[in-house]
């Protein structure tokens, strides 16, 4: 082979492996490019990234005219090489073609692709021009082969079919990506985790009840409907554990209007009872299927556990709604917390900046945790170390606590287990 030649063979041979490299670029670009701005630049009105989005739209034929084209310009360059370096080197020719294009294969392959994922958006609106015009001119190629990836993908989808993004890679796609703004992102992992809380986390506990005895006297009742938070309170016989109705106030304060007897057993609803192992998901659906809009929750003996509403579950979403009492949590001039014995004990750990990592409780209240934390039913003044506060007794509400008082405590780190 003449000095001409062998110049034409090794420059072709180098202008096809630059292609080829091309065509790594644009695989990892067009595959791992942040498809959601791209789809808001498109949306704005770039050109460019409509291309991209409608290559994206075309995946399938886009791949397959990337590896066609790719194979067809790494196999013509392989034969060329052959030729050339048998011409050189004789017998021994084929070996080295073997062991020089390995390497230039793995080079133009390996670093484009490196580059491309470093700057995925940026090479991808670069290269959509191309890639669709190059996508035209091999569509009667590419569609014979789309037509046989259908078959084997029907093939394997007969088999085994797995969702395209699981529920964790949605988490790590919102909390790590940030795809999402703060609120956006607040209520997608709420929706997310919701079937993951307990019930008894979402019920307003037995004690804290405003319930009714259904023997109680005109004047009884009158007082509690005056005094009454909710629209609607349970009605119970001898003993909260049994409640046997739930009564609507404003039925009943019409009657109290209008100076009539109060007839508790005529004007309360039958009551409907859910246990506590029961998904919020199915609790929501029973409440809008059953218009519903209060539940009593038995625990695992049949017993009264409390009450949970629409609210709760609506406030396990977006948030608290309201507060309804205001002195749940006091911050003191001197720091102290004065915490109610019926807090969430997750929020009062939120508030104090104590890391919830590590911290196990079977109880969703700051009293219940508190009680299990000193280990018997303490008396006003005792206390405890936990995290770097001390929390002492301020108040109690017969067997249970009704305040906690949370000060830090000087030389103790938040972040060790008392």
């Amino acid at each position: 082979m003449d000095t001409s030649n062998l110049w034409v063979y090794i420059l072709i041979i180098l202008a096809v492996m630059m292609i080829s490299a091309f065509f790594s670029v644009a695989d990892t670009a067009i595959t791992i490019h942040n498809k959601i701005r791209m789809r808001k630049k498109a949306q704005e009105g770039d050109p460019r990234a409509k291309k991209v989005v409608t290559l994206i739209e075309q995946y399938d034929k886009t791949v397959t005219t990337i590896s066609i084209a790719d194979n067809i310009l790494v196999l013509a360059a392989s034969s060329m090489g052959a030729v050339l370096f048998t011409s050189l080197f004789g017998g021994t020719g084929v070996a080295v073609n073997t062991a020089i294009f390995t390497i230039l294969y793995l080079t133009v392959d390996t670093f484009p692709r490196t580059l491309a994922s470093a700057k995925a958006d940026e090479f991808a609106l670069r290269v959509a021009g191309p890639m669709r015009v190059l996508s035209v001119l091999i569509t009667p190629l590419s569609f014979v082969f789309m037509i046989l990836q259908a078959k084997m993908r029907k093939w394997a989808s007969n088999n085994s079919q797995s969702p395209a993004i699981t529920e964790e890679e949605l988490i790590h796609l919102i909390e790590e990506e940030g795809v999402l703004e703060e609120h956006k992102s607040f209520l997608v992992q709420s929706a997310l985790e919701f079937d993951q809380t307990p019930l008894r986390d979402v019920v307003t506990p037995r004690v804290n009840l405003q319930a009714l005895d259904v023997n109680s006297s005109q004047e009884e009742i009158a007082n509690f409907l005056l005094a009454a938070e909710f629209s609607r309170v349970p009605v119970y016989e001898d003993t909260v554990d049994k409640i046997i109705g739930v009564l609507l106030i404003q039925e009943a304060m019409r009657q109290l209007a209008y100076n009539q007897a109060i007839k508790l057993r005529e004007l309360i609803k039958e009551p409907y009872f859910v246990h506590q192992g029961m998904k919020l998901s199915d609790l929501l659906t029973v409440f809008e299927s059953k218009k519903i809009k209060m539940a009593i929750v038995l625990d695992e003996y049949g017993g009264n556990m409390g009450i949970i509403t629409p609210v709760d579950l609506l406030e396990e979403l977006v948030g608290n709604i309201y507060n309804s009492e205001p002195d749940d949590l006091i911050t003191r001039e001197d720091g102290t917390r004065l915490i109610a014995g019926g807090y969430y004990l997750w929020d009062m750990f939120e508030k104090l900046d104590i890391a919830e990592s590590g911290i196990e409780s079977d109880y969703s209240t700051v009293s219940g945790w508190a009680m299990s934390m000193i280990g018997y039913i303490p008396k006003a003044g005792e206390s405890f170390l936990f995290k770097g506060y001390r929390f002492a007794v301020k108040e109690m509400d017969g067997n249970r606590i009704a305040r906690l008082a949370a000060k830090p405590e000087e030389g103790q780190p938040k972040t060790d287990d008392q």
